[in-house]
């Protein structure tokens, strides 16, 4: 079972451990959430299950949605785990590319985040977490675009997050965070094997939507994307992941913060 103050490490591990039961799960589960969108009269629409694996104790919630009639035999679908720590939190694992390789990546959110998208995006309040995560991982199902906030965004943003060290641009506005990299078994850096096995954790704290900041704050952020472009386009060589990420970077940059 995950505890709180579980090395990121071991979390992530047992997160993996416990995917292949509850792929299991949500295969089964598919064919009662087609039934439930068969009676459903409004879409887009979501179901979620619950679901606690036998031998680590962890709780998923496992959702579907369904964004037109059409869909309702071939519903989205994903997973998170959702554990009730010191507060209810929100994680998923899976593996990112990076410049030095494929990466394991553990996504955490507080049930803060999810309070502010409710109250910011989603403006239901009748809403409980479960379903305000589903319908966050819907539309957001990446873990964003990642940016390292400067001086000069941290003192625009400050009152939304005095201790965020980079921003997360989501096609509904941005999360504030922290991200880490942290190595299998290693508590100290300065002892850090040759071999050890490296893994990257983001942390979210708060969700703010584009229609919450001022102008001064776009031009901020804006100039933060203009940057992260230049900066992949000096690199030796540019891949498809590359151009992947300059192509999002710029669609973002046009529609959160209206600039081209």
């Amino acid at each position: 079972m995950i505890v709180d103050k579980m090395y990121p490490w071991d979390v992530c591990s047992e997160l993996e451990h416990d995917a292949e039961k509850v792929n299991y799960m949500l295969s089964r589960y598919r064919k009662q959430s087609v039934k439930y969108f068969k009676e459903c009269k409004e879409f887009p629409s979501w179901v979620y299950y619950k679901y606690t694996t036998s031998d680590t104790f962890n709780t998923y919630v496992i959702y579907f949605c369904a964004r037109s009639q059409a869909k309702m035999n071939d519903p989205e679908s994903g997973y998170f785990a959702f554990l009730d720590l010191k507060e209810k939190t929100v994680m998923r694992t899976y593996s990112l590319d990076f410049t030095d390789g494929k990466r394991r990546v553990l996504q955490e959110f507080r049930c803060h985040f999810f309070e502010r998208y409710r109250e910011r995006v989603l403006k239901d309040n009748r809403l409980n977490l479960a379903e305000t995560a589903s319908r966050f991982f819907t539309k957001n199902n990446g873990c964003g675009i990642l940016l390292e906030i400067n001086e000069k965004v941290q003192k625009s943003i400050e009152k939304y997050s005095k201790h965020a060290t980079n921003v997360f641009l989501f096609p509904d506005g941005i999360g504030l965070g922290e991200t880490a990299n942290v190595y299998e078994g290693v508590m100290r850096k300065d002892i850090l094997p040759p071999d050890a096995k490296l893994m990257t954790w983001f942390y979210m704290s708060t969700f703010v939507s584009t229609q919450m900041l001022y102008e001064s704050q776009k031009d901020a952020l804006s100039q933060l994307v203009f940057n992260e472009i230049e900066d992949i386009k000096r690199e030796v060589s540019i891949n498809t992941s590359d151009m992947n990420t300059i192509v999002m970077l710029n669609a973002m940059q046009n529609d959160l913060f209206h600039k081209k």
